[in-house]
């Protein structure tokens, strides 16, 4: 079995100098291993960013990037100030349409089934 006590870095004055190159070697190892973790996870979430979401915006909508909750809609034709704080990623209707929830695009407002 492999006993990793002996890599202890006060180690070091009691190795021959090939246990220190070994010891070195690992650490670059480690090093690697690390770094092509960090690579393969940042490549995975960058394929899933909200730029891949552009295409999956309804009609009459485009992507935006600072998303702000406060897009009228056929409940709430005057929606309350909007944040200052951006949030992702999301579609916002085109003008003059409104989002209706109940079917989940963006309409004209006279279009609006229910709703004030």
């Amino acid at each position: 079995m492999f006993d990793f006590k002996q890599f202890s870095p006060w180690a070091f004055r009691n190795m021959p100098n090939a246990n220190i190159l070994f010891y070195m070697q690992m650490i670059k190892m480690r090093k690697n291993i690390y770094l092509l973790c960090v690579l393969t996870a940042s490549v995975f979430l960058s394929s899933a960013s909200p730029l891949s979401n552009k295409r999956d915006c309804p009609e009459n909508s485009f992507y935006i990037e600072c998303y702000k909750d406060c897009m009228p809609t056929c409940f709430e034709k005057r929606p309350p100030l909007c944040p200052l704080e951006c949030r992702r990623g999301g579609c916002a209707c085109r003008r003059p349409y409104i989002y209706d929830e109940q079917a989940r695009t963006c309409v004209r407002p006279e279009d609006c089934i229910f709703g004030p």
